[in-house]
């Protein structure tokens, strides 16, 4: 019985790291998306939001995260998943 016990506790803190995981690496992705689109609007090339879009995660400011949320709202209904494919559709690189 303890042994059960235990093993579901395990299995439900795994499904929840994985979870947490899996959302922080999503989030990274749609804030890449977000500079990489709005690079493009402002003219930039490709190649050269591309490169905007890949500083390490720490090194982009706060208010980059809030313009990302306010433009995911506006723009895409606040659909992460739609942000990142239109990125992705329009050349943003893994």
């Amino acid at each position: 019985m303890l042994s059960k016990i235990a093993l579901t506790i395990i299995v439900i803190g795994i499904c929840i790291w994985w979870f947490l995981k899996e959302n922080t690496r999503r989030g990274h992705i749609t804030i890449r998306g977000y500079i990489f689109l709005t690079a493009l609007e402002s003219g930039k090339t490709k190649d050269e939001a591309n490169h905007a879009s890949s500083a390490p995660f720490d090194q982009i400011p706060p208010v980059i995260i809030h313009s990302t949320m306010d433009y995911l709202d506006k723009n895409y209904g606040g659909k992460q998943m739609k942000l990142i494919a239109a990125a992705r559709k329009k050349g943003m690189k893994h």
